[in-house]
């Protein structure tokens, strides 16, 4: 479970831990907590202030051992309407020499 505490301006912390916060690209803020779950994991969430959404996610983290690395890597995209989206998702564990990508796409008001 996932809990976040504001520590101050600025300042986070998620599940007890500091999170650190950037600004990227133009538009751009990079949240990113380490070490939540696992010893030396991290996620990135990149919001897009132009927007007002999420623009990407990353993962870095390990199955039982941190030689078994796996990466998540999501882009979100913008829907006509403005509607946020998962645009595509990447799951690489390398050591099991497993890819997984997904692309959601052509999406049609019903």
């Amino acid at each position: 479970m996932i809990t976040p505490t504001i520590d101050g301006p600025g300042q986070f912390s998620v599940n007890g831990q500091r999170t650190d916060t950037t600004s990227g690209a133009p538009n751009t803020v990079r949240l990113v907590i380490s070490s939540d779950v696992k010893p030396s994991d991290s996620m990135a969430v990149i919001f897009n202030k132009a927007q007002g959404g999420i623009q990407s996610l990353q993962i870095n983290t390990y199955l039982t051992d941190p030689s078994d690395s796996v990466t998540v890597s999501v882009q979100f995209s913008r829907l006509a309407d403005g509607t946020n989206h998962l645009a595509t998702e990447t799951i690489n564990g390398a050591s099991k020499q497993l890819a997984i990508s997904v692309q959601n796409s052509n999406y049609q008001h019903m």
